[in-house]
Formats: structure tokens, sequence, C-alpha cells
């Protein structure tokens, strides 16, 4: 460990304790602004102020955001404009060409301490207006929620750490994955679209599209009022409940459990697995190894 590191995890560990101090006096004593320590590229700086901006965009039909930390919200506005609001020197990088908008979160350095009370998360929210029509999207953070509302939307979109919510959103082809969130989505309609997440539920509320798709490791799964051609739920240790509206004939089935119970259209099977073939090509598959599975068409 060179002298420089050693400097800084000294006064990390002097200004840690301190900050908690001060988080609790201003709590106490009802304040609203904070201060926070970041440790970035070997030097030490403190950052008191919150930057509250307003950029104005050109029309773009792509949008690329990288993002270690904030919460991104995509909604729909009266113009193409970017609003953020992020601490002083953490302002985010914007660039336009050719349709398309780039925007990327400044490294936040190896670690962050922020004794704050009171305060803001950061937060990009990119307005988009009603008539511009759907926009390609790769959309990645490290830390913090996702929100798609009322924008139409193909694409990626991925987080580590953080919720992923999509709101009347039509679309091509999406891919949506968290690490360790929840994804819900309430209308929305898509060719293909493809949920996961390794920790975390999945709820999909008037969902319409001709393949669904959805895993977890360690969650529940719940679609309902929705319509698919084709719908697969995995999850290793949850619950799977589904209702789609449709004719219950017209679909094949495929269910498995290793340990619970298997209710399809209102009868409960019985054993661990559950077939039945139609003359259609709809299909339902549904599998977890620790949890029950309902299925429901109508």
């Amino acid at each position: 460990m060179n002298k420089a590191v050693k400097t800084i995890l000294i006064i990390a560990a002097i200004v840690l304790p301190v900050g908690v101090v001060i988080t609790l006096l201003g709590t106490f004593f009802g304040g609203g602004s904070g201060w926070g320590l970041d440790l970035s590229n070997g030097t030490v700086s403190t950052s008191t102020a919150i930057e509250r901006k307003s950029v104005d965009l050109e029309k773009f039909d792509t949008l690329d955001l990288k993002a270690s930390s904030v919460d991104v919200i995509i909604m729909r506005g009266d113009s193409y404009r970017l609003e953020y609001v992020t601490r002083e020197g953490k302002e985010p990088e914007v660039t336009q060409k050719d349709g398309v908008l780039s925007i990327s979160q400044p490294p936040m350095g190896f670690v962050m301490f922020d004794f704050s009370f009171g305060s803001e998360n950061n937060t990009y929210t990119v307005y988009v207006p009603e008539d511009a029509g759907a926009i390609d999207v790769e959309l990645v953070a490290s830390s913090g929620d996702i929100t798609i509302d009322r924008v139409d939307a193909s694409g990626v979109i991925s987080v580590s750490s953080g919720d992923i919510v999509l709101n009347d959103v039509k679309g091509d082809s999406i891919d949506v994955s968290t690490n360790s969130g929840d994804i819900s989505i309430d209308k929305g309609e898509y060719s293909k679209a493809d949920f996961k997440a390794t920790s975390g539920d999945l709820n999909l509320l008037r969902v319409m599209s001709d393949e669904i798709n959805c895993k977890t490791s360690s969650g529940d799964i719940d679609v309902n009022d929705s319509e698919a051609g084709a719908l697969t739920c995995d999850a290793t240790s949850g619950e799977i409940t589904v209702q789609l509206n449709g004719d219950p004939e017209a679909y094949s089935y495929e269910a498995h459990v290793s340990s619970g119970d298997i209710t399809v259209n209102g009868i409960e099977t019985d054993g661990k697995e559950f077939k039945k073939d139609a003359a259609g090509d709809k299909t339902i598959n549904a599998h977890t190894s620790s949890g029950d599975i309902n299925i429901t068409v109508r």
C-alpha cells in the first residue's frame, strides 16, 4: 500500500465518524443541507453544493446513457430537455451527434462518503415530446433506479442495484435486467420482451407481446391482465402467477416445480409436472424450484 493511499484511508477513518455526528445533529435540528467526502484519483475533496440545471437538447432517436450512481427518469415533456440534480463537479457529460444523445456520469472516485441530511438523490431526467416516436435506448447504471414513463422505447435497460419501472411504454424488442431490485411494468406493448432479475420480483401488468421471457433467481414472477403468444417464466426460488387474456384451449402448457403446487385454470394438478398440448402455436412454460405455480387463461 503506497503512502498516498494510506493517507487517504487515515483521513477517511477520521472524517467518517465526524460525518455521522454531523448527520445526527443535522437530523435532530431539522437541517436541510449536507456535505460529502469524495476520494477521487488519489486526492481528497469535499463537496457541499448541489447543482440543479436544465439543458435544452436537439431532437434525437437514440439515447445512450451510462451512469455509476444516479436515478434515471425518461418521461414525456413539452420539448427535448435534460434536467439534472447532482453534486457540484459531478455534472453529466452530454453530447449529441447524428440523432444520438449520449449522457455519461463522471467517475465518482473509488469511494464516496456522503454525510448529507435532507439532500436529494443524484437524478437525470430526460424529457421527450409526445410526438417524438419510439427511441432506441441503452441505459446502463451501476446503482440507482431507472424509470420510463409514457415514452416509447426499444433496446437495453440494465442496472446492477436498483429498481426498473416502465409505465405505458411501446417498442419493438426490449431487454430489461437488474441484479438486485424489482422490475415493474404497467401497460407495455412489444414484439419481444425479456425481463431478468437476479434477486428481485418481476411484476408485469397489462403487457402485450408476441414473446415474453421472465427469469429470476430469487423472487416472484407475477404476470397479470396480459397477452402473449409465447410466455416463459423461470424462477429458482419464488412463486409464479400468470393471468393471460385469451382462449385457454389455444395454449399448450408446460409447468414444473421441485417443491410446490401447480394450478392450471383453477384445477390443482397432481404431481410436480403438468403438460398439455394444443393445436395452436401459443405456449406457456413455467418452472420454479421452490414455490407454487398458478396459471389462468380467460
